[in-house]
């Protein structure tokens, strides 16, 4: 009975921590990946890698109303995703990291021609 109680209160050691990403802020990736949960920034993302645009274009292009791709777009930016400049009167935004490229890649990869899941997947 002593052994239990010694083993579950004795601290496990560094060594034996799990990291399979050394040197990654795990925490930020996180953020990132949820920003970019949701359709709407995926595409946002995606038409951003092609070029540079203002608010009022993406919203055309995406059948999305203004707010609703400004809203998307800040959260974006708040995570380092997008970049934005002025122009006159516009501001016009970029993806900033080419790291959304390979990002994007892999989604495309994985997910093109996948099937749907069927019965009780999560």
């Amino acid at each position: 009975m002593h052994i239990w109680k010694d083993m579950a209160t004795k601290p496990r050691s560094p060594a034996a921590t799990f990291d399979p990403f050394p040197g990654v802020d795990l925490a930020r990736v996180s953020g990132c990946m949820r920003a970019l949960a949701h359709p709407a920034r995926l595409r946002l993302v995606a038409l951003l890698l092609q070029e540079e645009l203002p608010v009022g274009a993406m919203a055309e292009r995406l059948r999305l109303s203004q707010p609703t791709v400004s809203r998307h777009l800040g959260l974006l930016q708040a995570r380092g995703m997008l970049a934005c400049r002025r122009e006159g009167k516009r501001m016009l935004y970029r993806a900033a990291t080419p790291a959304l490229e390979s990002i994007c890649g892999c989604i495309r990869s994985h997910f093109t021609g996948c099937p749907a899941p069927t019965g009780n997947a999560p």
